[in-house]
Protein backbone atom coordinates (compact mmCIF):
# COMPACT_ATOMS: atom_id res chain seq x y z
CA UNK A 1 0.00 0.00 0.00
CA UNK A 2 2.57 2.52 0.40
CA UNK A 3 4.28 1.39 -2.64
CA UNK A 4 1.24 2.73 -4.17
CA UNK A 5 0.66 5.89 -2.43
CA UNK A 6 4.71 6.43 -3.04
CA UNK A 7 4.07 5.61 -7.20
CA UNK A 8 1.45 8.14 -7.47
CA UNK A 9 2.56 11.24 -4.89
CA UNK A 10 6.25 10.30 -7.24
CA UNK A 11 3.87 10.33 -10.28
CA UNK A 12 2.28 13.44 -9.40
CA UNK A 13 5.33 15.11 -8.63
CA UNK A 14 6.50 14.47 -12.14
CA UNK A 15 3.50 15.75 -14.32
CA UNK A 16 3.54 19.18 -12.25
CA UNK A 17 6.93 19.58 -12.90
CA UNK A 18 6.45 18.83 -16.00
CA UNK A 19 3.95 21.54 -16.40
CA UNK A 20 6.08 24.35 -15.08
CA UNK A 21 8.65 23.77 -17.87
CA UNK A 22 6.02 23.17 -20.54
CA UNK A 23 7.20 25.75 -23.33
CA UNK A 24 2.87 25.67 -23.87
CA UNK A 25 1.86 26.70 -20.55
CA UNK A 26 2.53 30.48 -20.68
CA UNK A 27 1.47 31.86 -17.06
CA UNK A 28 5.31 32.12 -16.48
CA UNK A 29 6.79 35.85 -17.23
CA UNK A 30 10.23 34.20 -18.71
CA UNK A 31 7.86 33.20 -21.77
CA UNK A 32 7.18 36.82 -22.36
CA UNK A 33 9.40 38.81 -24.60
CA UNK A 34 9.65 42.03 -26.26
CA UNK A 35 9.09 41.17 -30.39
CA UNK A 36 9.69 44.10 -33.45
CA UNK A 37 7.67 42.16 -36.04
CA UNK A 38 6.51 43.23 -40.00
CA UNK A 39 2.43 43.30 -39.98
CA UNK A 40 -0.17 43.89 -42.30
CA UNK A 41 -3.52 46.14 -40.63
CA UNK A 42 -6.35 43.98 -40.96
CA UNK A 43 -8.68 45.89 -39.27
CA UNK A 44 -10.25 47.27 -35.88
CA UNK A 45 -13.32 45.62 -33.68
CA UNK A 46 -14.84 46.04 -30.51
CA UNK A 47 -11.56 46.82 -28.23
CA UNK A 48 -8.73 45.03 -30.46
CA UNK A 49 -6.73 45.69 -33.38
CA UNK A 50 -6.18 42.66 -35.96
CA UNK A 51 -2.81 42.16 -37.67
CA UNK A 52 -1.08 39.48 -40.17
CA UNK A 53 2.52 39.12 -39.56
CA UNK A 54 5.07 37.48 -41.98
CA UNK A 55 4.35 33.90 -41.39
CA UNK A 56 0.37 34.48 -41.43
CA UNK A 57 -0.08 34.38 -37.42
CA UNK A 58 -2.45 36.51 -36.45
CA UNK A 59 -1.69 39.81 -34.28
CA UNK A 60 -4.25 40.78 -31.77
CA UNK A 61 -3.49 44.19 -29.72
CA UNK A 62 -5.83 45.08 -27.03
CA UNK A 63 -6.92 48.41 -27.43
CA UNK A 64 -5.92 49.75 -23.75
CA UNK A 65 -3.81 52.78 -23.67
CA UNK A 66 -1.86 52.12 -26.34
CA UNK A 67 -0.21 55.56 -27.11
CA UNK A 68 1.95 54.49 -29.91
CA UNK A 69 -1.58 52.93 -31.71
CA UNK A 70 -2.72 56.48 -31.48
CA UNK A 71 -0.68 57.91 -34.32
CA UNK A 72 -2.55 56.26 -36.88
CA UNK A 73 -6.56 56.34 -37.37
CA UNK A 74 -7.03 52.59 -37.69
CA UNK A 75 -10.39 52.66 -36.12
CA UNK A 76 -11.72 54.23 -39.65
CA UNK A 77 -10.65 51.60 -41.82
CA UNK A 78 -7.91 53.75 -44.22
CA UNK A 79 -4.93 51.60 -42.92
CA UNK A 80 -6.59 48.04 -44.06
CA UNK A 81 -4.06 46.36 -46.24
CA UNK A 82 -1.17 48.95 -45.21
CA UNK A 83 2.20 47.35 -44.01
CA UNK A 84 3.82 48.37 -40.47
CA UNK A 85 6.86 47.51 -38.21
CA UNK A 86 5.29 46.68 -35.02
CA UNK A 87 7.15 46.82 -31.61
CA UNK A 88 5.14 44.80 -28.96
CA UNK A 89 6.25 43.41 -24.90
CA UNK A 90 5.15 40.94 -23.15
CA UNK A 91 4.34 38.65 -25.94
CA UNK A 92 4.08 35.13 -25.35
CA UNK A 93 6.77 33.91 -27.64
CA UNK A 94 6.04 29.95 -27.89
CA UNK A 95 2.21 30.77 -29.11
CA UNK A 96 2.02 29.40 -32.39
CA UNK A 97 -1.17 30.75 -34.34
CA UNK A 98 -1.96 33.73 -32.89
CA UNK A 99 0.45 36.43 -30.60
CA UNK A 100 -1.75 38.73 -28.32
CA UNK A 101 -0.72 41.70 -26.48
CA UNK A 102 -1.65 45.24 -25.04
CA UNK A 103 1.56 46.39 -24.30
CA UNK A 104 2.42 48.53 -27.79
CA UNK A 105 6.41 50.21 -27.62
CA UNK A 106 6.17 51.74 -31.08
CA UNK A 107 4.67 51.51 -35.01
CA UNK A 108 6.25 53.14 -37.76
CA UNK A 109 4.42 52.56 -41.61
CA UNK A 110 6.65 50.63 -44.16
CA UNK A 111 4.85 51.87 -46.98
Amino acid sequence: MKTIISLILFGTILFLGGLKNDPNNSNSSLDKERLTIKVVFNGFEGDSYFFTDEEEKAVQIIKKDNAPLQTYDFENGDYIGKQFALEVDGVDKFKQKIITTDKVIAIKAED
